[in-house]
């Protein structure tokens, strides 16, 4: 998410050495001021230092951040509607549902 949103990674250095000191001490770049709060929010705790703070993949999932894109990408793929980078260039592949119904964030 990260690099999606500032192109740079999170963690940049002239070493790996370097990297490593970014890394271990918290330290990474900073995210465009139009980078919405729940984002912020993600990129903070899943970038924290300590592991107790790190969001686990069900907490993300239920997240504010992606729970809504999550139910509309789902309705789209049981509507039959061709999903992901395939159908943007027209091929007419259509992914399968990996999550069901009792898997799905709830509101």
């Amino acid at each position: 998410g990260f690099e999606c949103v500032t192109l740079p990674p999170a963690f940049t250095g002239s070493s790996f050495t370097e990297i490593a000191e970014k890394v271990i001490g918290g330290e990474y770049g900073r995210l465009p001021a139009r980078s919405s709060m729940p984002f912020r929010d993600a990129i903070r705790r899943l970038l924290s230092v300590d592991p107790d703070e790190r969001p686990s993949a069900k907490q993300l999932l239920n997240s504010l951040l992606l729970r809504r894109p999550l139910r509309a990408h789902l309705a789209r793929i049981d509507a039959g509607e061709p999903v992901g980078m395939s159908a943007a260039a027209g091929s007419g592949y259509s992914e399968q549902r990996s999550l069901s119904a009792p898997d799905m964030p709830t509101a």
